[in-house]
């Protein structure tokens, strides 16, 4: 992670978001557990609700 952490800085990680049309959506730390957390339910209501489970 601290490698990913140092590239985000970097002008070539804001050439590649540029360049591909990608928002910076980078998360680390409690930000990107809570992300994953949503996320987890997000699908699992989803999943519940066209599967039936």
């Amino acid at each position: 992670m601290a490698l990913l952490t140092r590239l985000h800085g970097t002008r070539e990680w804001r050439g590649a978001l540029r360049d591909n049309g990608w928002p910076d959506a980078f998360l680390t730390g409690e930000r990107f557990a809570r992300f994953l957390a949503e996320e987890t339910r997000r699908v699992n209501d989803l999943c519940r609700r066209f599967l039936g489970k």
